[in-house]
């Protein structure tokens, strides 16, 4: 019976051994499981703050390219404005001071540039009255006409034709982007 006895102690201690190294082993795999868990989840936090980062980032950038692009569009109008005074000068000058003989080089300047500055300023309805009753050859040529010789009348009135096409041009697409912002 001795024999049972130290043979359920040997038993026993087996038993509590095994149970104790199962144990050892089961908190050793949960604490592994935990810091692989933690380190997941560290690794998930850091991709955040790099995508935050990133997003941040590229907001930066868009914020800036829009302040430039302003600041381009800003310094495009102001050369413009200047450009609708020079060709606003020369204009009255033409028409106080006409040539003596009128040809496409001594036209007075023209840009779309500046016909844009004026539709900025002013009803295009009325720059466009003002730009046609300037530059259309039906209006142009019986105006300046008699300073023309016939030699060049021909690359005059294209000249001119050509130059209300472009006020037309510049009307219509200032038109369709007020239909567009009120849409």
């Amino acid at each position: 019976m001795h024999n049972d006895k130290t043979t359920t102690n040997v038993d026993d201690r087996k038993s509590a051994a095994m149970k104790k190294v199962l144990r050892q082993a089961e908190m050793r795999r949960k604490r592994e499981e935990s810091q692989r868990a933690q380190q997941c989840q560290e690794r998930r936090e850091e991709g955040l703050k790099e995508r935050k980062a990133r997003g941040e980032e590229r907001h930066r950038r868009e914020e800036l390219q829009k302040q430039a692009d302003e600041e381009e569009r800003l310094k495009r109008q102001e050369q413009d404005i200047k450009q609708r005074d020079v060709e606003e000068e020369a204009w009255q000058q033409f028409e106080q001071h006409p040539p003596e003989r009128l040809t496409v080089a001594n036209l007075p300047q023209f840009s779309a540039a500046a016909l844009r500055a004026r539709l900025l300023q002013r009803d295009s309805n009325h720059v466009f009255k003002e730009m046609s009753l300037r530059w259309h050859p039906d209006r142009f040529l019986p105006k300046f006409g008699h300073l023309v010789k016939s030699e060049d009348q021909d690359a005059v009135r294209d000249a001119v034709t050509t130059i209300f096409r472009s006020v037309r041009r510049c009307w219509d697409a200032s038109r369709d982007k007020a239909n567009q912002e009120n849409a």
